[in-house]
């Protein structure tokens, strides 16, 4: 069987080179001018989403109903949400 020889293209343009650890992270741009700018002081995070509660006990839900949608928190309210639901 005969090998065969793959020959790849060269690449061009700008790249972009990205490292990242579990202490840091770190993007590198081949082309400067090409790289977008990035100026976060001062930008607040986004508020994290709500919390989803139980329309049942109004306990915060773990777990949501696939047939209804609704979100429980514990196998009674699961129980009342099918019976409503049937």
């Amino acid at each position: 069987m005969k090998r065969v020889i793959w020959n790849k293209a060269a690449l061009t343009g700008p790249r972009i080179l990205s490292l990242s650890t579990k202490d840091s992270h770190l993007i590198t741009f081949t082309d400067p001018s090409s790289a977008p700018y990035m100026n976060w002081e001062g930008e607040k995070a986004p508020d994290p989403p709500a919390k989803m509660m139980c329309a049942v006990t109004g306990q915060p839900a773990k777990y949501r109903d696939p047939l209804t949608g609704q979100p429980f928190a514990t196998l009674a309210a699961f129980k009342q949400l099918r019976e409503k639901a049937s």
